[in-house]
């Protein structure tokens, strides 16, 4: 199969060969065979040229400079191509635009700000979540919350103020009442939903969907606790002396001051604490270590540290996007069943666990932009019925 392409001559061929390849190369890792590019001093260049990432970062960079709708962009470069307007020079953006457009429907740069969806219409479709969660004050009362209202009191607890900032986000601040209990509110998220707290120390702690945080309405002790179920980002004020505590179900994080994510859904095979900056000190009930910044750990019924761990993957969520990278489909699908309070279903044969995706998408589009980008490998199918994804091989 691979020595069939050393004979294409067709532009248009070529700049689609080389697109599918640069893709396979980047969504699998592994170098490229050079005997699968196209024949010819051009095209074997061209690869070359943009198997260098920082190389492609400049192409594409000209290739959006250069006006391009990128919605109507793979209609364009196949125009251009098979009219033989692609010059030596034109190649690079032309292969380029196919690297995105044909070898796996997506490709997006978390550096340099380029997102590009190619997917069909389909006549059912599941929205994004949103900013939304529930607030359970100390007396038991519900408060609805989302992204209106902003710079609204809500209530006071314990000598403290629970408000809306400007930005929308859960706010407590001291009031000019003496704190004389420790009062607990909780802040949970259903799926598709998202929000931010900013703590009574100035902590600030972002919630993903199908999540919660229970925490005191003043930090008065010799430590600062608060329990976390699902996933939480968070970004911990220094207090010298005043350790923050994050409990889960299965393992603790105490910390000084520092920016850490904690994954603990109980529908996950693991709890994962990724450590981005600062210094972490995780324990469980049999043992504890202590994460240094880019690492992090994975609790089964031991720790398992991955010294050089996906930063940027790890807390995609709270930059609103999806980064996945060598991920099963069932993870994958588990993420999007909580963000677009979705289920899944599988039917015909099982899927295969050898087999693993990569994908890098906003999550502010529709749940069938993000299908279709995985059914791009051709390894699965989706169809969307109501509220529920059927997967099928």
């Amino acid at each position: 199969m691979e020595g069939e392409n050393q004979d294409i001559t067709d532009p248009e061929q070529i700049g689609k060969r080389i697109g599918e390849l640069l893709a396979k190369q980047w969504n699998s890792g592994e170098p490229m065979d050079p005997d699968a590019v196209p024949s010819g001093e051009t095209s074997g260049e061209v690869f070359r040229e943009l198997s260098d990432p920082q190389q492609l970062k400049a192409h594409l960079e000209d290739y959006k400079r250069s006006g391009e709708d990128f919605h109507n962009a793979y209609d364009e470069l196949l125009t251009r191509i098979s009219e033989r307007r692609a010059s030596r020079f034109a190649w690079r953006y032309y292969a380029a635009a196919a690297c995105i457009l044909i070898g796996f429907g997506f490709w997006g740069y978390s550096h340099y700000g380029s997102r590009v969806v190619v997917a069909p219409v389909v006549a059912h479709d599941v929205a994004p979540g949103g900013y939304h969660a529930l607030l359970t004050l100390s007396n038991g009362q519900a408060i609805v919350l989302d992204s209106t209202h902003a710079g609204t009191t809500l209530a006071t607890q314990g000598g403290t103020v629970v408000r809306r900032d400007a930005s929308g986000s859960l706010a407590y601040t001291p009031s000019s009442t003496p704190i004389t209990e420790v009062l607990y509110n909780t802040l949970s998220t259903r799926r598709g939903d998202t929000y931010k707290v900013l703590l009574p120390d100035g902590s600030a702690v972002w919630l993903n969907s199908s999540s919660s945080l229970r925490y005191p309405t003043s930090f008065t002790g010799a430590s600062r606790e608060v329990t976390l179920t699902g996933e939480g980002y968070f970004e911990i004020a220094p207090s010298p002396g005043h350790p923050f505590i994050v409990h889960t179900s299965k393992e603790s994080v105490t910390v000084l001051g520092t920016r850490f994510n904690i994954m603990a859904y109980e529908d996950e095979p693991a709890v994962a604490t990724s450590l981005l900056s600062g210094s972490v000190k995780v324990s469980s009930s049999a043992s504890s270590l202590v994460l240094h910044p880019g690492e992090q750990v994975r609790l089964t019924s031991l720790f398992e540290v991955v010294p050089s761990a996906d930063m940027e993957a790890a807390v995609a969520w709270k930059n609103a996007v999806f980064d996945f990278n060598n991920e099963p489909l069932p993870v994958i699908l588990r993420s999007l069943s909580r963000w677009y309070d979705v289920d899944v279903r599988y039917e015909g044969p099982d899927f295969p666990s050898g087999i693993l995706f990569s994908a890098y998408i906003s999550r502010d589009l529709p749940v069938s932009k993000v299908l279709h980008l995985l059914s791009e490998t051709k390894e699965v199918t989706f169809d969307i019925e109501g509220k529920t994804i059927i997967v099928k091989r």
